[in-house]
């Protein structure tokens, strides 16, 4: 995770970054729901401590942040457990409209 302080240290410039997922590892059969979870909190904390100094951040979640990778519903499960997380999770970043999608 030290690459966004890297980035940071070597950008101080920067106006925006596009966050745009796939956060967690490719390592298929070692996913869970917690193991997402903690990659995206993690990822967040630390952006958070540079947000201030940058113009905007624009998260996105890719194809890896549903379980299964690709999938998000192909046992019926809902995907609102991603939603709602995730959505907690970027508040700082989201308007009051995109909150109130989730």
């Amino acid at each position: 995770m030290n690459f966004v302080d890297d980035v940071w240290n070597e950008h101080k410039d920067t106006k925006f970054i596009v966050w745009l997922g796939d956060s967690p590892g490719h390592d298929l059969y070692a996913q869970t729901k917690e193991s997402h979870e903690k990659v995206l909190t993690i990822l967040t904390n630390k952006f958070l401590e540079h947000y201030n100094q940058i113009g905007s951040l624009y998260p996105i979640l890719g194809n890896h942040e549903g379980l299964p990778c690709d999938d998000i519903d192909v046992h019926g499960e809902s995907p609102n457990w991603l939603y709602e997380f995730s959505a907690n999770l970027w508040r700082p970043w989201l308007t009051p409209d995109c909150i109130l999608l989730v």
